[in-house]
């Protein structure tokens, strides 16, 4: 079943692109939007999109939030996460923080790292009505590193390094900042570069 909604969908974005295919919009429509009746995340997600934007389609908030729900009760940690920014921001759909916040920490307890991170942020500031506790960030923070997330280890390293809501630790800093550098994250270079240079929680090593 899955390959076949993936197919669907796959047939759907290259009528939409005109990729291998004569470009038929409606076509595409009618191939994502079957794709995301049958559960395909991406293609609910995707559809969803489309009916927000107007783009290819008629603006239609009412089952781009059905579509979404339908995410949402399936349990798909994206979606979830999409819906929670959108409902968030209040642009496209209306406003409604609660679910927003509901959304998106219940996205990173099925392991969404772009959830963990974006609620351990929301905690770190004390975003809106949630209450700002650095702990728990840390906790939603680490979460997101362990998924591989470089902002996340970037964020977790400036805690350790500064005792920022966790223990004081510049080891450990030290080996987040150089996890995160090693993905590419340039502050995290930065960092780690000035820890190296000065010795801080490394071993002193000016040529590396």
């Amino acid at each position: 079943k899955e390959n076949s909604t993936f197919s669907m969908y796959l047939i759907g974005l290259m009528y939409l692109k005109g990729k291998g295919v004569g470009k038929n919009i409606s076509k595409g429509v009618f191939y994502i939007q079957k794709s995301a009746d049958l559960g395909y995340e991406n293609a609910i997600i995707h559809l969803s999109s489309l009916l927000l934007s107007g783009k290819e389609v008629q603006i239609n908030k009412k089952m781009a939030e059905k579509y979404l729900e339908m995410g949402v009760e399936r349990e798909y940690s994206i979606s979830m996460f999409y819906y929670g920014i959108l409902l968030l921001i209040g642009n496209e759909i209306q406003q409604n923080k609660s679910k927003a916040e509901f959304l998106i920490k219940k996205s990173s307890e099925k392991g969404n790292d772009a959830s963990s991170f974006f609620y351990g942020m929301m905690l770190y500031s004390g975003y809106e009505q949630i209450i700002k506790n650095r702990a728990k960030s840390a906790f939603y923070f680490q979460k997101s590193s362990e998924k591989g997330n470089c902002l996340s280890m970037y964020k977790i390293a400036l805690m350790l390094l500064k005792g920022d809501g966790v223990k004081q630790n510049k080891t450990k800093a030290a080996f987040y900042f150089k996890k995160s550098a090693e993905m590419g994250f340039h502050l995290s270079m930065f960092h780690y570069g000035k820890m190296l240079v000065n010795g801080i929680g490394v071993q002193k090593n000016k040529s590396e």
